[in-house]
């Protein structure tokens, strides 16, 4: 009977044992895997800031050419556009041009 205690007891500590190793083990695993899971978190927290800033640039970009646009509709554009590149003028409209040198 008194080995069968002893026994037993062996038994309990050893069963303590491997459940402190055990969890032990657990911990190492889930700290290693928060590291990671933390850095894969920068990079995409990275990449979601790069992607914010093309699409605020992609905005401004659509606003400029909206603004184009209205102006292109406009008879002011239309004139310069006839003054600058056909050369056209109004009726009774001097044009005044610099001498060439030679």
């Amino acid at each position: 009977m008194a080995r069968s205690k002893k026994n037993k007891r062996k038994k309990i500590k050893q069963g303590k044992r491997a459940i402190i190793l055990a969890v032990a083990i657990l911990f190492v695993v889930l700290s290693v895997e928060k590291a990671s899971l933390n850095k894969k978190s920068a990079v995409y927290a990275q990449k979601q800031q790069q992607l914010q800033d093309e699409i605020d640039d992609a905005k401004k970009e659509q606003k400029a050419i909206e603004e184009q646009e209205k102006y292109m509709q406009t008879k002011k554009y239309v004139e310069e556009v006839a003054k600058d590149k056909l050369g056209l003028v109004y009726p009774k409209e001097k044009v005044f041009k610099e001498k060439e040198e030679n």
